[in-house]
């Protein structure tokens, strides 16, 4: 079997879909020796092309014309393969955009992945975002075989705005990095209640729908006992976020704010903070919470769209645009040293049940289903 993939997000490791591209690709390319992949990007990437199983195809170009590129040499392999009885599987996989399988003609066979339907259900989302996506969404997801979602949340939106991917659809949950939130014995050290800091953390870009405003008010009217605690904010400056980052500079004696953290550092900021919160007004997933909970932080977070679903009972939670709901939430558990311990040992296991292994066989189970069809 080949299977085609635009890994362009995996490069740039910034953002969660970018974090998904690249850890699902690579636990499919590992666990998959069988298989032959075809990785399309702009730029080599090392990680995935030192693979035997893998061919790195790096096309030059920008927008629409890259988009365009792809799609005439993927259709040239196919064809070119079906001569030949050893190549007649094929399967050409989104993980992030839906451009592809919208150009793609419907006999060839295509799996797309829709992490969320922010552009559909949500005011908060970019116009120009959510332009693209309901432009190409539609016929892209009509004609995939097969539609990946990460959550059941995710899948009931998206069968009530597409009806027709009803049948089609597989819930692939995401996975926390098992190589960075290593549960050792020096990480458990590092995350002992005694080596924290008086940090509130938070991580999410400074865009609407992350609703990190609304925790900032909620930060900022703590009562005087919870002057000594700083909230630390990582995050890129996203749309209209102005006011936020006004906000934000006036009040930079107590909160801290980084708009890019490596990967392989981003856990350290897990360990060292007292809670993790997460006031998102819209997740297709939510992997924040679930690393924090991979570093025994406890976390409070929003009570909207996936986030019950993926922290269960693991999470304190909160009425997403009350800030005094946030505050009460923030206040009890800095108070309540028996219910952070408690958080922090529940969490800890249940973020062990979500790996990228199992989402990328889950992927996996999905593209071959596909390919039969």
């Amino acid at each position: 079997m080949i299977i085609a993939i635009d890994i362009r997000e995996a490069a740039e490791q910034k953002s969660g879909k970018s974090r998904y591209t690249y850890n699902v690709v690579m636990a499919m390319i590992m666990e998959n020796q069988d298989v032959s992949f075809v990785l399309y990007a702009r730029e080599t990437n090392k990680d995935f092309c030192s693979f035997k199983n893998v061919e790195c195809v790096n096309i030059h170009k920008r927008g629409m014309f890259w988009h365009s590129a792809v799609v005439r040499d993927w259709k040239k392999r196919v064809t070119e393969g079906n001569k030949d009885s050893a190549y007649n599987k094929f399967a050409f996989f989104a993980p992030t955009s839906f451009i592809i399988p919208f150009l793609l003609p419907k006999e060839l066979t295509s799996v797309v992945t829709v992490h969320d339907l922010i552009a559909f259900k949500e005011k908060t989302h970019q116009k120009k975002a959510a332009l693209i996506e309901k432009v190409f969404a539609g016929r892209a997801l009509r004609k995939a075989a097969q539609v990946l979602t990460p959550s059941l949340n995710t899948a009931h939106d998206l069968a009530m705005i597409f009806p027709y991917t009803k049948d089609k659809i597989s819930i692939t949950p995401l996975g926390v990095d098992s190589t960075l939130f290593a549960d050792t014995e020096e990480n458990s050290t590092k995350t002992k209640p005694d080596n924290r800091e008086k940090i509130i953390l938070t991580v999410g870009g400074l865009e609407p729908r992350k609703n990190i405003s609304t925790l900032v008010d909620a930060f900022l009217t703590l009562p005087n006992e919870f002057n000594d605690y700083t909230l630390q904010i990582i995050g890129g400056n996203g749309w209209n976020s102005q006011k936020l980052l006004n906000k934000i500079a006036s009040h930079s004696n107590r909160i801290s704010h980084l708009q890019t953290v490596k990967s392989e550092d981003l856990p350290n900021y897990y360990r060292t903070a007292t809670i993790f919160v997460f006031p998102s007004l819209y997740e297709g997933f939510g992997l924040p919470p679930l690393e924090a909970m991979a570093c025994s932080t406890p976390v409070a977070c929003s009570n909207s769209s996936s986030l019950p679903e993926v922290c269960g009972v693991c999470a304190l939670l909160f009425k997403t645009q009350s800030v005094s709901d946030i505050r009460e939430k923030i206040i009890m558990l800095l108070k309540d040293k028996e219910m952070r311990d408690s958080l922090s040992a529940t969490g800890l296991e249940h973020a062990k049940k979500f790996t990228w292994k199992k989402c990328a066989a889950l992927t996996m189970e999905s593209i071959k289903a596909a390919s039969k069809q």
